[in-house]
């Protein structure tokens, strides 16, 4: 059935000797590509090939994404942008807020990241992202497969709902370790840890910017566009990374330090005790409708980490927003599973921050 081939349906090589005896040209180019650190690898016969018949299958069974737009009867607008095509499935190594070289005999460390859409957004949808936001209506929503604020696998739920990563051994941190927060008559506290921020700041370290399965062209575009309130744009829905978030993305308060004001910050909200909705859009990221939702959205406890079994069941999200622009609730459920009450919305135009700095 094929089912026990180690690296595509069309290699019998279960190991990577023998694929190098199979398909020894093929081999050698990918061995190459991935020596010149090569983001993408859509090579004929591998498992990472793009095929027409695969996005037919997958466009038809799975997310009939296209990119179109239309008006509800309630006036609410719905703009649907589509993966695009092609993807980038690996990407430099991350430590310490630095990007290394990944490893072209071992790149399964260099996967973390993605797969990310390469081509999204094109011109043809920044186009109509432009056109939609500049559209009237005071209830928009947009969907997109590749979530634009996409937290990593590491980033933990307290981690969102702080709006920070903290390191528990700073020496294997991902991101930066060098922020901290001033204290009056005191040495500053150091954090082991740093932001978590919708874009990475200019000339800032790697690994502190929510772009974990998101899209590569027009990103930082797409998030500052839809900051502004005067698009009105309520919703981003979101999936891809299999996990369920409600975050939002506020500028750094003023007087917050030349760290963070005036970035693009993230945090997470819990549905069940109000959603804080910004003037800007709730970016929504929902878990897969099936058979697995998603893993990991907290610290494994032993027993798990021993026996497994950490996981999210399928979901969905529901969302009801009123033609005026108000997030009436936002609540994920999931088959079987009880209807949890959604307490009202409370809106405010920012959140502060605690002073923060890079020291030097």
């Amino acid at each position: 059935n094929g089912f026990r081939r180690g690296f595509s349906y069309l290699a019998k090589a279960e190991t990577a000797f023998q694929l190098l005896r199979e398909k020894t040209k093929d081999s050698l180019l990918a061995l190459a590509q991935l020596l010149g650190q090569t983001r993408d690898l859509d090579k004929k016969g591998i498992p990472t090939e793009t095929t027409i018949a695969s996005v037919e299958w997958y466009l038809l069974s799975i997310n009939p994404f296209l990119d179109y737009s239309v008006v509800l009867p309630g006036k609410q607008r719905l703009l649907i942008l589509d993966w695009a095509e092609d993807e980038h499935v690996l990407f430099p190594l991350v430590r310490n807020g630095k990007e290394l070289p990944y490893d072209a005999f071992a790149p399964g460390g260099a996967t973390g990241p993605g797969p990310k859409a390469s081509k999204c957004l094109t011109p043809l949808q920044q186009r109509m992202v432009k056109e939609f936001a500049d559209a009237p209506g005071r209830a928009k929503v947009i969907g997109i497969h590749a979530p634009p604020i996409g937290p990593y696998g590491d980033w933990k739920d307290p981690d969102l709902a702080n709006g920070r990563k903290i390191y528990a051994d700073p020496r294997r941190a991902r991101g930066p370790t060098n922020y901290a927060t001033k204290q009056a008559g005191k040495d500053p506290k150091k954090w082991n840890g740093h932001p978590i921020f919708a874009i990475r700041p200019k000339g800032g370290a790697f690994g502190m910017e929510a772009d974990c399965g998101s899209f590569v062209r027009a990103r930082s575009w797409f998030i500052t566009t839809l900051a502004d309130p005067r698009h009105w744009v309520r919703l981003v829905m979101a999936g891809h990374i299999h996990r369920n978030n409600l975050l939002m993305v506020y500028p750094g308060a003023k007087g917050s330090g030349a760290a963070v004001e005036g970035e693009l910050l993230v945090r997470s909200l819990k549905p069940t005790q109000g959603i804080i909705a910004p003037r800007g859009p709730l970016y929504v990221n929902t878990t897969c409708a099936g058979p697995r939702g998603g893993v990991y959205t907290r610290e494994p406890t032993a027993s798990e980490k021993a026996h497994g079994g950490l996981s999210m069941a399928p979901g969905y999200c529901h969302a009801e927003l009123a033609s005026n622009g108000v997030i009436r609730n936002v609540v994920f459920r999931s088959p079987g599973a009880p209807t949890r009450p959604v307490t009202p919305i409370r809106e405010v135009a920012e959140l502060a921050d605690e002073t923060a700095l890079v020291p030097v």
